[in-house]
């Protein structure tokens, strides 16, 4: 964990266990730079899904990896990027869930990019090299 004045980095281990740690971490940031609980909230729970997606399946084996999460304050803005040496994946272009059908009809799973794209002003996916890299901005205010 690195941190400065306006900017946070995390390198997490890949165990969902490091998620909670990670998000405290997140939580003192964000707090301690003005971000409003309201949105420092919904960046902790797009955040979680991320990084859980990211433990679940960007690696096909069991081996050691790393979650790379970097926050920066820019104006009344907050960018997260989560990054991983994992197989390549798009998650935007994860088809969207139904929400229309009966609960028991549904599959049980697949609401966490939509959560994601939800929770966040923008979401955008590139792969740099050979890492993942999922950025999210959420503004909170006036500049």
């Amino acid at each position: 964990m690195s941190g400065a004045d306006g900017l946070l980095t995390l390198r997490l281990p890949n165990r969902l266990a490091a998620i909670a740690e990670a998000a405290e971490e997140v939580e003192r940031f964000c707090a301690a730079n003005g971000v409003p609980p309201a949105v420092i909230g919904h960046l902790n729970l797009a955040l979680d899904e991320a990084i859980t997606n990211t433990i679940e399946y960007a690696w096909p084996d069991d081996g050691d990896h790393e979650v790379l999460v970097s926050l920066a304050i820019e104006a009344a803005e907050i960018v997260a990027e989560v990054s991983d040496d994992g197989a390549a994946f798009d998650p935007l272009k994860v088809p969207p869930p139904d929400l229309e059908s009966d609960l028991q009809a549904r599959p049980v799973g697949g609401l966490g990019v939509h959560f994601v794209k939800t929770l966040m002003d923008e979401v955008a996916y590139r792969r740099a090299g050979r890492r993942n890299v999922l950025t999210m901005r959420k503004r909170f205010g006036a500049p």
